[in-house]
């Protein structure tokens, strides 16, 4: 019996792996989801090594099964890195500059548009602070506009 529910579980899981490759190919599930992907996501041969040798690509592959839009881009970590710096990153904003507003532009992959991009978040940021609704709201709220200005600046000038 415990050898029929293994068996049983390793089909299962080759149906999985298969239904994967159909949509991406191996390469780009270990380059791009899992932990390889999250902690290195500019280096993708360190994503690769990172994610075979922690898990043999686990993580890599069920990030993909369960939530493929993840493993696109550096959206997720931008995400994340907003909701948890969004008060530095309105300092930088008002500014101009800072290492904050430096690092966010980084994640929306702007290398060689970084002051369009900048120019691009300060004008989003004035209109959305300039509505006085912005200021009242919840930091959730704050982070998801600052992530908005982010993704939209992204998908004019740069490559998130």
């Amino acid at each position: 019996m415990r050898f029929v529910k293994t068996a049983m579980a390793t089909i299962a899981l080759i149906s999985m792996i298969g239904s994967v490759s159909a949509q991406r190919d191996f390469a780009e599930i270990y380059k791009e989801c899992g932990l390889g992907a999250l902690l290195f996501p500019d280096d993708p041969i360190i994503a690769v090594v990172t994610n075979v040798t922690l898990d043999l690509g686990t993580t890599a592959v069920i990030s993909e099964l369960s939530s493929p839009e993840t493993c696109e881009g550096n959206s997720a970590m931008m995400a994340s890195f907003i909701i948890d710096a969004h008060p530095q990153l309105e300092q930088d904003l008002a500014i101009g500059d800072g290492e904050y507003l430096a690092s966010m532009v980084n994640l929306m992959g702007c290398q060689g548009s970084e002051d369009q991009a900048i120019a691009s978040l300060r004008a989003q940021f004035a209109d959305s602070a300039s509505t006085g609704t912005y200021f009242a709201a919840d930091n959730f709220t704050k982070a998801e506009t600052l992530y908005n200005a982010a993704v939209t600046t992204s998908n004019q000038l740069c490559a998130i």
